[in-house]
């Protein structure tokens, strides 16, 4: 937990990866009568080995392919630990959890675990192991959640993904095969041996069976803009939910694909900085157009699959608030050199904004509104500094103005 947050929000999401550090963590929310929320992940589950992956696919005629690369480590998929192993590694956390739990307001386990192949079965096992261990640590009524990228506790929006994936593998092979016996075949063969997004790996080895775990108190989810624009598994994402959920704000996305939609937006072009007032109020229209869809879609089916579960969990409302998907991208989704800052901050703003009025619009709903608050981060690989909600004062100041508000 970090000094400057203390004491302007509510709660503070901690990684369970230092026992000092969480120690450290839970003296400052003791101080600033802050509530920790301790996600467990990296404590409980381990990164999958190779053999662990599949390494077929579904082709579109309904085969089943053997994938052309090997696997390149490490890898996102999970598996969480054994019994015994769950109990050891969670011991001394449980012992400083019961230390300080009137700080405690929730331990989450693998985050987004459908995308990342742990089964709702294991996050049920998991679940009842680590409410044992509390218990026994002297943790009054803990409390278990379990955070879901975008819309996965659906069966039909998983299965939608999975085919997503495969669609990625399918492309990528095609062009492969498109490239044999070209000059630019043996550059581009080394390096996609080498690097590569995560999600060729991943084919076929998604969860897609949705459901929400017995034994949870709270379900989360995350379904960011930035990912809903550039990522290859969300393209048809908006369309889904027009075609397969009754939410009218969806309507007009029954045909669309996000890299059609992105050729709508000033900051993917080619070119530079678009400066025309009527394209950012363009820009904004359609964005406010695309968070309506995905969040009362996705909230829609939770309360559904909620309803279908036996477990009767709260929602926490996860929120963007980095400029991560608003930076200046070209048509085809690259990153461009020159970066408006001002321009990323007023978007980042906007998007934030959105959160908070639609979490004020539908306080039943939540139990709360979390934002990822980090600094600025710099990813080398492609010389972008990812500008955070820390060194973005709009954003900052509209969070805290929300907590303050509660």
């Amino acid at each position: 937990m970090h000094q400057e947050f203390a004491g302007k929000v509510q709660f503070a999401v901690i990684n369970a990866e230092n026992i000092d550090n969480l120690r450290t963590s839970f003296e400052l929310a003791r101080k600033s009568k802050t509530d920790l929320l301790i996600d467990l992940g990296p404590l409980i589950a381990k990164k999958a080995s190779a053999g662990d992956l599949s390494v077929t696919y579904a082709a579109p005629d309904g085969s089943t392919r053997l994938k052309k690369y090997q696997p390149v480590l490490p890898i996102k998929i999970r598996k969480i630990l054994g019994d015994e192993s769950l109990r050891t590694a969670l011991a001394p956390y449980a012992k400083l959890m019961a230390e300080y739990q009137d700080q405690l307001k929730a331990v989450f386990l693998v985050d987004e675990p459908y995308l990342n192949g742990v089964s709702k079965s294991e996050l049920e096992r998991a679940s009842r192991v680590i409410r044992g261990v509390l218990v026994n640590s002297g943790v009054r009524s803990p409390r278990i959640g379990v955070n879901f990228a975008a819309a996965e506790f659906d069966a039909g929006f998983g299965a939608e993904v999975a085919e997503a994936a495969n669609r990625y593998v399918v492309d990528v092979e095609a062009y492969r095969d498109s490239l044999i016996g070209k000059p630019e075949f043996r550059s581009w063969d080394e390096a996609f041996s080498k690097a590569r997004l995560t999600t060729y790996d991943n084919a076929g080895s998604l969860y897609a069976e949705g459901g929400i775990p017995d034994g949870v108190d709270f379900i989360s989810f995350d379904f960011y803009v930035s990912t809903l624009l550039v990522d290859a598994l969300h393209d048809r994402s908006l369309a889904w939910f027009a075609r397969h959920t009754n939410e009218p704000a969806c309507s007009s996305f029954k045909d669309s694909t996000m890299s059609s939609i992105r050729g709508r937006l000033s900051f993917f072009r080619d070119g530079p900085v678009v400066q025309d007032p009527t394209a950012q109020i363009s820009d904004r229209a359609l964005l406010d157009s695309i968070f309506n869809c995905r969040m009362r879609a996705t909230v829609g089916l939770l309360h559904q699959a909620i309803d279908r579960s036996s477990s009767k969990p709260e929602i926490l409302l996860i929120g963007e608030s980095s400029g991560n998907g608003f930076v200046e991208f070209d048509k085809s989704g690259r990153v461009e050199t020159a970066q408006p800052e001002k321009l990323i901050e007023l978007r980042s703003f906007q998007e934030t904004q959105r959160y908070i009025d639609f979490y004020n619009a539908h306080r039943q709903d939540f139990a709360g509104l979390a934002f990822f608050t980090f600094g600025d981060e710099h990813d080398a690989s492609i010389a972008l500094t990812i500008r955070g909600a820390a060194a973005m004062p709009s954003v900052t100041a509209a969070i805290f103005a929300a907590s303050a508000g509660r």
